[in-house]
């Protein structure tokens, strides 16, 4: 009987090190997306919003997008219990 426990914690120990093995390379996978996804939305920018009033109309775009993001992120707090100080100071702008 022992051994066979020492047995299942060696293989979830194990099962856990590939787990964080396969969240380590999606982690690195999004960052390296988002660094392409910023470019391509940085030259879009600069190629389409030229005149002010455009230039405005893409702070507005993105502060709506902003906004959505900040809600989702409290509501998944809230949902998932995260202990947060408070959110609205670490928000630029809030």
């Amino acid at each position: 009987m022992p051994f066979q426990l020492l047995g299942r914690r060696a293989h979830a120990r194990r099962d856990h090190r590939n787990a964080e093995k396969k969240c380590c390379k999606a982690k690195a996978g999004r960052v390296s997306q988002a660094r392409r996804d910023v470019e391509q939305g940085l030259a879009v920018t600069l190629d389409y919003f030229k005149t002010r009033a455009h230039q405005e109309r893409a702070l507005q775009i993105l502060q709506f997008k902003l906004d959505v993001l900040w809600s989702m992120s409290d509501a998944m707090a809230v949902r998932y219990a995260v202990a947060l100080q408070s959110s609205t100071q670490s928000r630029p702008g809030a």
